[in-house]
């Protein structure tokens, strides 16, 4: 992605990431202006202890804080609505949010 073009980034409508190693997916859609996340959840299967309730709050904390970046990107002006920096930050998220949700 650091090597894409920003005439080529500026085309993309919609992504799916799924991280394999934070065990993390995501799937957004910068055409959808009201909700542009579609899906975004972490996954425990690694770490078994997780309780039923702090893996729902980490889901749910990791979904709003995904939201409010989207939705400042689809804000943007101009055809440039996702940015390298927006990824690595999702990146930078689904860390946060699984390293202070496992016990």
């Amino acid at each position: 992605m650091q090597n894409t073009t920003i005439e080529n980034f500026a085309r993309i409508k919609s992504l799916t990431l799924h991280f394999r190693n934070l065990e993390a997916h995501i799937h957004i859609d910068l055409r959808n202006k009201n909700n542009p996340v579609v899906f975004a959840s972490i996954f425990g299967f690694k770490w078994p202890v997780w309780s039923h309730e702090a893996f729902k709050a980490g889901n749910e904390r990791f979904s709003s804080e995904l939201r409010t970046l989207t939705m400042s990107a689809v804000a943007r002006e101009g055809p440039l609505k996702l940015r390298v920096s927006d990824i690595e930050e999702m990146c930078e998220m689904a860390r946060q949010v699984i390293e202070s949700t496992v016990p």
